[in-house]
């Protein structure tokens, strides 16, 4: 097709939308009943993560790690920072499902309105 066949093709052609368009379509998606609410089994999750940090716990009480050294001078890795950061990361994976565990509520109350 020539440049200007298109030219006057688009410049003919006309479309456009109903001022209510986005209103009607909003109203559809709110009258709309949701059909399967979101739903995270927090007993579950939970006994997971206990499960997971107490084999993490076990293995660093347990095993024990090898000399580094750095220029010269050993040093150890003792188990209390390793602990330290097991429960620390045992904490934010605690934090997050919580966090959402809260915006699934939130989620689920403002899809039944």
């Amino acid at each position: 097709m020539k440049e200007k066949e298109f030219k006057k093709i688009m410049t003919q052609s006309e479309v456009s939308t109903s001022e209510s368009f986005t209103d009607d379509l909003l109203h559809k998606l709110v009258s709309q009943p949701v059909k399967n609410p979101v739903k995270i089994d927090l007993r579950k999750v939970l006994l997971i993560l206990t499960f997971l940090s107490l084999i993490l716990f076990t293995l660093a009480a347990t095993i024990s790690l090898p000399y580094k050294s750095l220029m010269d001078v050993s040093t150890a890795v003792s188990r209390v920072p390793l602990m330290a950061g097991i429960l620390f990361l045992l904490l934010a994976g605690l934090n997050h499902i919580l966090r959402l565990a809260r915006k699934v509520d939130y989620y689920n109350e403002v899809a039944k309105q």
